[in-house]
């Protein structure tokens, strides 16, 4: 029975320890749930070495997908708008707001931007630190394209300005002519640090030419020059943002208790002052008891662990711990020629013994985040999938069905000994065509869970040729609390809508039912005026050419998720083209007057490929090379990861004169293409209208 629900927001440092500490200990009775826009987010202390070129993007950021796949823990990739505390409602861009019976806000800060002023040709703020990565990409080849003739404008002399402007010049080394400049409002650089640090930095500064000016506060800028409050002006071509951290948007939104400057306030137990389900970590909160605490990650750090006793102390009605911030913490700055700088209290040292201590430091704290698996204990029975992988055997089904006896309906046009996708009734307007599917969970976002089941049972109409009306809903809700089941059904649906009006249908009704997991399939009605124009599966010809509309491997890349070895790029992918619709493919193939047509799902491409062939003399030939699949799907497979329903698909071996690239041909596809007979002088037109419609992966897979 699920009696709360834990929403995180944002993937910064306290919340990725409590998803790790959830993977170890998940609570009971408890559903987690974390939510951040990105899929992949930097580790700040690695930040500049990524910008330097020092470390890859991939060695620099933690996962999302894998973490939250491994710990059973749901992540919405989405960005919120605002809270709505006395509701508990978070609300999301793009998609329904999310109910929850404890939040937690740990979604950083960003920068004091100028407001409503021209700015130079690049300008780039330092924080959201998820997309300044991107941004020093951006940066790197509009420099290329100036052959290093720039001058890049640092505003912010504290420890991020000057890591970064120490990171841009190892970067850009190629680059003599490069200038960077290095700007403070105040009348010192790194105002916080001991003299100790602040003269080692300096030095390091000084050595790699990059020039800095104190007292300079910009007042205004336009697209050439800042313009200082002390009457100078400076041209610059580039200038990057480190000023002062600044509250996020939605905190304002959410017109929560906060400090002078916009911050969360909270209690020493990290609970808002106005609401105690709310709290708030990092830096978007702001200590009642120590409000001028930096904005430093170590602090989030410390958070983490106490915020974890805390969540489980307020749902068991317990008395909260207190957070108490270190006063004194190790700092370690990375300028980014083999050495770093020490800084903890009044000591400040400089050494290549303090980078390889850095990174020491940091490999381990990322170590935790990116080596996911160990974190999973492997139970006695493997997890079996879920989608069309969680469909009984090809096997199974026909042997049941062939023992039946079926009465003959008058009305009944196309029936189960067809075999084919969906069933056809005969009325006195037309013909309805109608199908089913139904399976287990297999993404962990109910929304987006939703949308995919909807577009998976859409498909069998499209594979048909049939144009949808409505669709009936079937749901199995897990055991939980009536509020919980309520959340779980409204995301589910409104999922499911949004994919069938898409399609031009509706929801006309459905049927609940608790059950020990999450599952969910519908009831979809289309329509034909003419029987002919329908698709039939083996209404194939001679020499025909095979056209696949998408890419194979969603078996194999969804287990992967719960072993935590399926990265978020692969997934972002993946995620992609289970929400594409085969609508359009199926209008490109009607408008070819393709006659033979069928949509790839649980029993694979060969499967249904068999399907096709059985009964018509006709055998296939298959190009290997032109069979597309996911990325990622060839390294799951190399580490022995597929989907539960492979091994019975691939009895279909036998009925292969060649391996053929087997993973693929018998992976379970979910909500997958479709798989059309062309005629060969139409085949290529027909790939090139496909690849206008946006199925950039079709191709001619054989004939």
């Amino acid at each position: 029975m699920i009696k709360n629900s834990i929403v995180l927001l944002g993937a910064g440092n306290a919340h990725l320890q409590l998803v790790r500490m959830w993977a170890m200990s998940p609570l009971a009775e408890t559903e987690l749930c974390l939510i951040n826009p990105e899929w992949r987010v930097p580790y700040s202390a690695m930040v500049p070495g990524a910008i330097a070129g020092i470390y890859t993007r991939e060695q620099a950021e933690m996962d999302l997908s894998a973490l939250c796949g491994v710990a059973n823990v749901r992540f919405v990739s989405a960005k919120a708008r605002r809270v709505e505390a006395q509701a508990k409602r978070l609300h999301l861009e793009g998609r329904p707001a999310l109910s929850y019976d404890v939040l937690s806000i740990n979604i950083g800060s960003q920068n004091t931007l100028p407001v409503g002023w021209d700015l130079p040709e690049f300008s780039l703020a330092v924080r959201p630190l998820s997309r300044l990565l991107d941004g020093i990409d951006s940066l790197e080849k509009w420099i290329e394209n100036r052959q290093g003739f720039a001058k890049i404008t640092v505003v912010g002399a504290g420890a991020g300005g000057v890591e970064l402007c120490l990171a841009l010049r190892r970067r850009f080394a190629q680059y003599p002519k490069l200038e960077i400049l290095l700007l403070e409002s105040l009348e010192t650089l790194l105002p916080h640090y001991a003299p100790a640090v602040r003269q080692h930095l300096i030095a390091a500064l000084s050595e790699h030419g990059i020039q800095t000016q104190t007292n300079a506060s910009v007042v205004r800028c336009d697209a050439e020059q800042l313009y200082l409050s002390n009457g100078q002006s400076i041209q610059t071509d580039a200038v990057l943002w480190a000023t002062q951290a600044a509250p996020a948007p939605l905190l304002n939104a959410s017109h929560l208790k906060s400090d002078k400057r916009g911050f969360v306030l909270v209690h020493d137990t990290l609970q808002s002052f106005s609401d105690p389900a709310i709290f708030a970590v990092g830096d978007c909160a702001a200590l009642e008891s120590h409000l001028n605490l930096p904005k430093a990650g170590v602090f989030a750090v410390r958070q983490g662990p106490i915020l974890w006793k805390n969540l489980q102390a307020y749902l068991q009605q317990k008395p909260l711990k207190k957070y108490k911030p270190q006063k004194k913490f190790l700092t370690l700055l990375n300028t980014c020629d083999g050495k770093a700088v020490l800084s903890r209290g009044q000591i400040g040292l400089r050494g290549a013994f303090a980078w390889k201590l850095k990174k020491y430091i940091d490999g381990r704290w990322m170590e935790k985040f990116q080596n996911v698996a160990r974190l999973k204990m492997e139970p006695e029975t493997p997890m079996r999938c879920g989608g069309c992988g969680s469909k009984i055997p090809g096997e199974v089904l026909h042997g049941a069905l062939s023992r039946l006896e079926i009465p003959e309906h008058p009305k009944l046009r196309i029936g189960c000994r067809e075999k084919e996708d969906a069933s056809v009734i005969e009325h006195d307007a037309g013909f309805e065509v109608h199908s089913v599917d139904f399976f287990r969970a297999f993404v962990s976002d109910p929304f987006l869970f939703g949308r995919i089941a909807a577009q998976n049972a859409l498909s069998d109409l499209f594979a048909m040729n049939a144009t949808p009306i409505h669709a009936q809903a079937i749901v199995t809700l897990p055991l939980a609390k009536a509020a919980i089941q309520e959340e779980l059904l409204y995301q589910m649906l409104s999922g499911a809508i949004a994919s069938l009006k898409g399609a031009g249908a509706t929801l006309s009704g459905g049927h609940t039912s608790e059950g020990a997991e999450l599952a969910m399939g519908f009831s979809v009605i289309g329509e034909t005026p003419d029987a002919g124009t329908l698709f039939r599966k083996n209404a194939i010809g001679a020499n025909q050419k095979l056209i696949l509309t998408q890419p194979l491997g969603s078996g194999a890349l969804l287990a992967a998720v719960s072993h935590g070895a399926c990265r978020s790029e692969w997934y972002e992918e993946l995620i992609y083209w289970l929400l594409c619709s085969n609508q359009s493919a199926a209008a490109v193939f009607s408008e070819a007057g393709v006659k033979a047509c069928t949509d790839i799902t649980g029993f694979g491409l060969a499967g249904h490929l068999f399907e096709m062939l059985e009964g018509t003399g006709f055998s296939a030939r298959l190009y290997p090379h032109e069979i597309p699949t996911y990325s990622g799907f060839v390294d799951v497979v190399g580490q022995g990861i597929v989907s539960t329903l492979h091994e019975e698909n691939a009895k279909w071996a036998s009925q292969v004169a060649a391996p053929l690239r087997a993973a693929a041909l018998f992976d379970p596809q979910t909500s997958g293409g479709l798989l059309a007979a062309v005629d060969p002088d139409r085949a290529f037109d027909v790939l090139g209208a496909l690849k206008q419609c946006g199925y950039e992966k079709a191709s001619v897979i054989g004939e």
